[in-house]
C-alpha cells in the first residue's frame, strides 16, 4: 500500500441492508497514507451506499470502519468529518449567494475552536483564527484554479468550478481522508485534465483520497489502486493494470464501458 504500511482508512466485513435488500455484503478494504484509491462498479453496485457508510450519512448493518485507528463506523457524519474523514457529492452542495471565499470559510468552520461567542466578541484568539482562516481559505483557492473567483458569487460558477470549490471547501477542514463522489460529472476533456492534476497533487498535502468515477480514464490515471464492486461485493482489487485484465472486472463492468 503506497506510502504507509497501515491504511489511514479501513472497512472490515461492512454489510449494510435496507429491510431485505443486502446493499453491501461483507466489504473489506483499506486507504493508505497519499493514496488514492478508486471504487468502481456498474450502477446498482453498492459504491453510494458504500460511501454514505463510510461518510457517516447511513450506519452499517454490520462491519466496522475506522480512521487513524480510532472507529467511525456508526457515528453521524459531522464527528466523522471531526476525526479526519471529509467528503465531496455528486450534487453541488454549496451556498450559493455566498463567494467562493466565503464557502471555503464556511467548510473551514473557523468558529470550531474558539465558538461562536467569542467571534461575535471578537477576542483575540478569535480575530486570530479568522485571520489564518482566511490565509488557508485563500491558498485553497489558488490550489484549486479558483483564485480569480473568490469574489463570484458560487451559484454563477459553471458546475465544473462549483465542483472545484466543493473540493477546496472539504480541504478546509483538514481531513487526513476525502472521498470524492463522481466529481468529473459534467466536466469536458479540458477541465477532467485539471481535476486529474489537482488529485494527483493531494497526497502531496497528506491527504489521501478515495474516488467514486464512471469516467474511467480518469480512475485509470489518477488511482494506484482500484476496488471494484458488483452487486453489493467486492468483486477485485489491485492496480489499474490489473483491473484492466481482470476476467471477472471485464464481465461485470470494464466490457460495457467500451
Amino acid at each position: 500500500m503506497s506510502g504507509s504500511t497501515q491504511p489511514l482508512l479501513v472497512l472490515s466485513d461492512v454489510r449494510k441492508t435496507f429491510g431485505g435488500v443486502t446493499a453491501l455484503k461483507g466489504i473489506s478494504f483499506g486507504v493508505g497514507a497519499r493514496e488514492v484509491v478508486g471504487l468502481i462498479g456498474p450502477n446498482g453496485s453498492g459504491k453510494s451506499t458504500c460511501v454514505n457508510v463510510i461518510s457517516g450519512a447511513l450506519p452499517p448493518t454490520q462491519g466496522q470502519i475506522s480512521l487513524e485507528g480510532q472507529r467511525i463506523s456508526g457515528l453521524p457524519a459531522h464527528q466523522v468529518v471531526a476525526r479526519g474523514l471529509a467528503r465531496t457529492f455528486q450534487t453541488t452542495q454549496l451556498f450559493g449567494e455566498f463567494s467562493a471565499l466565503d464557502n471555503v470559510l464556511v467548510g473551514a468552520n473557523v468558529c470550531q475552536r474558539q465558538g461562536l461567542l467569542a467571534q461575535m466578541r471578537g477576542w483575540r484568539s478569535a480575530r486570530r483564527d479568522t485571520a489564518d482562516a482566511q490565509v488557508r481559505a485563500l491558498e485553497l483557492l489558488e490550489f484549486t484554479g479558483l483564485a480569480d473567483e473568490r469574489d463570484v458569487p458560487a451559484r454563477r460558477l459553471p458546475v465544473a468550478r462549483q465542483r472545484l470549490l466543493m473540493i477546496a471547501c472539504a480541504l478546509a477542514s483538514r481531513s487526513s481522508v476525502l472521498l470524492m463522489d463522481e466529481p468529473a460529472a459534467g466536466m469536458v476533456a479540458s477541465e477532467r485534465r485539471m481535476l486529474s492534476a489537482l488529485i494527483r497533487r493531494l497526497p502531496r498535502r497528506n491527504v489521501s483520497v478515495m474516488v467514486i468515477e464512471h469516467h474511467m480514464a480518469l480512475i485509470m490515471e489518477v488511482c494506484q489502486r482500484i476496488v471494484v464492486l458488483n452487486f453489493g461485493e467486492k468483486i477485485a482489487e489491485g492496480t489499474p493494470a490489473e483491473i484492466r485484465a481482470n476476467p471477472a472486472v471485464i464481465e461485470a463492468y470494464l466490457g460495457h464501458q467500451q
